[in-house]
């Protein structure tokens, strides 16, 4: 709860109780500024922030979803490559690019429920 409530009210709390939780608290920030919570832009941005962007967007558009079907993994990137002129870094767009036209590529969701990450630890 108190990292759900920092998130939402002050990301620099959890940043300094959860440094790794910079990455998550900016990946939905946007090149152009356009992102939440902070705003930021460009290159404030972390690289690692910039690269969950596109691996998560990817990663949604590709899933089925109550309200609709999956989305092709060519359709997919045509429109995270339209949408990089603002939002993504085009860099780390060519990079998923290239990993896509090597073929076979394809997303691996294993959700870890509680019990499976206690019991790593």
């Amino acid at each position: 709860m108190l990292l759900m409530f920092g998130v939402i009210r002050d990301p620099d709390v959890v940043e300094s109780i959860y440094p790794e939780a910079k990455t998550v608290v900016q990946y939905n920030q946007r090149l152009n500024g356009s992102g939440y919570p902070q705003k930021l832009a460009g290159d404030n941005i972390l690289l690692e922030a910039r690269i969950m962007a596109v691996a998560d967007m990817a990663e949604t558009m590709t899933s089925p979803k109550p309200q609709r079907q999956a989305i092709s993994l060519a359709k997919v990137m045509e429109d995270i490559k339209w949408s990089s002129i603002a939002f993504y870094d085009t860099e780390v767009v060519k990079a998923l690019t290239s990993l896509v036209n090597r073929g076979n590529f394809k997303f691996r969701t294993h959700y870890v429920s509680v019990a499976e990450s206690e019991g790593a630890a």
